[in-house]
């Protein structure tokens, strides 16, 4: 039977701590790009003038990104300091232009810090958009690199603890022929 000696335990609690915060590592940076969304469907928007609706602010932080699903060529993003300026006639001049535009999403990315609204020039019943702020993608993403590195940093170190082999001490045994003294 193999026993693990005080040096060994300390190989393989080292491993396993850094199994562990790798892991929580990994799955921090998986859940923080994942939760971080915030739905808002078209019932949320108000009517403030004649067929224009506003959304609530959407407070954007460096490196975050909004992804309208939905889009019009009538509705459009601008800044909340902007709102009173926009209207139906010089509605296209006024909007921030998506850095993407797929199909019926619109996707903005690099915003500077601030506030945005969402501005819609009749129904908007086919306007969802998504508000995806907390960690950046890019964040998130060396969140999990770290965290695969580290864990496979902590099982290398805790297999390495686990089959190492104890030193031979010498013996008091005076007929064990590898320990004889002169």
């Amino acid at each position: 039977m193999y026993y693990y000696t005080s040096m060994n335990k300390k190989i393989l609690m080292i491993g396993l701590v850094l199994l562990i915060v790798g892991a929580a590592l990994f799955f921090g940076g998986i859940y923080s790009s994942d939760t971080t969304l915030s739905n808002y469907s078209h019932s949320e928007f108000t009517l403030i003038n004649n067929n224009e609706h506003i959304s609530s602010n959407i407070t954007v932080k460096s490196g975050y990104y909004i992804i309208i699903e939905g889009a019009t060529n009538t509705s459009g993003l601008v800044k909340t300091s902007e709102l009173s300026k926009v209207n139906a006639t010089d509605f296209s001049s006024m909007v921030i232009k998506p850095s993407e535009h797929i199909s019926s999403e619109s996707i903005y990315l690099g915003l500077s810090s601030g506030a945005y609204t969402y501005v819609v020039f009749g129904s908007t019943s086919s306007i969802k958009y998504i508000n995806a702020p907390g960690f950046s993608i890019e964040v998130g993403g060396v969140l999990v690199v770290v965290g695969i590195i580290l864990g496979v940093i902590g099982l290398i170190i805790m297999i390495f603890g686990a089959i190492k082999k104890e030193p031979k001490h010498p013996s008091n045994d005076p007929y064990d022929i590898d320990n004889i003294q002169f």
